[in-house]
């Protein structure tokens, strides 16, 4: 494969890993909006490279627990960061 080649390869691999991410993203939000312990609650979802990050605010240590459990039960997730916080914790 010559330097064109690969270089095309490349940019359709990155494509591909936005992609994923992308819906890694998607599906992880819309378990935790079907999610009845979750679903009224603020959780922000990124996902790079398969690395979730949940942010926000809920309202206890159960809400963070579920929410870290569905990212991590979706396929192609190599990490949760949790950044999520507890409503008036200290």
């Amino acid at each position: 494969m010559d330097e064109t080649g690969k270089a095309v390869g490349e940019k359709v691999e990155k494509a591909g890993e936005y992609l994923d991410d992308a819906a890694i993203t998607a599906k992880i939000k819309g378990d935790i909006l079907n999610d009845p312990l979750l679903k009224v609650l603020q959780i922000n979802v990124t996902t790079t490279n398969g690395i979730v990050t949940l942010s926000g605010v809920v309202d206890s240590k159960q809400s963070i627990d579920r929410a870290v459990e569905i990212a991590r039960g979706v396929k192609e997730v190599k990490s949760v960061e949790n950044s999520l916080v507890v409503k008036g914790a200290g």
